[in-house]
């Protein structure tokens, strides 16, 4: 995987837009922001974040496995318009159970940390690649 900077992201969405005005076919992004906080020096800026039209065709998934280091919960989330998210949902539902309490209540803890939280942690990983 790898970072994608804001402009590359913006170039590929008008590249997007200017397809779903020439086809009328709206063309899905899934993007994967498992990496989100573990970044070394580009900022992270969500695909979904660039704008509404931006928001209406991106699926985000992310999780708590690499900023918070939780590999062994299988903890993660999906963010996606109502009718897509809702879709999601169902699929989910009939082909695995729930996250267990402690898992989430983990989840919860990883959420409400301080915004710096992490920021010794990506030093000592940025030292070591």
């Amino acid at each position: 995987g790898c970072l994608v900077s804001e402009a590359q992201q913006r170039a590929l969405l008008k590249v997007l837009d200017d397809h779903e005005a020439k086809t009328g076919k709206k063309v899905w992004v899934v993007a994967d922001e498992i990496y989100e906080q573990l970044n070394y020096g580009t900022p992270h800026k969500a695909f979904a974040a660039l704008g509404p039209s931006a928001w209406s065709r991106t699926v985000t998934i992310n999780g708590f496995s690499k900023a918070y280091a939780m590999t062994g919960f299988r903890l993660g989330y999906l963010a996606a318009p109502l009718a897509v998210a809702k879709a999601c949902a169902k699929i989910q539902g009939q082909i695995t159970s729930c996250a267990s309490s402690l898992a989430q209540a983990a989840g919860v803890a990883a959420l409400n940390l301080p915004s710096n939280a992490l920021d010794a942690d990506i030093v000592e990983f940025k030292r070591r690649r």
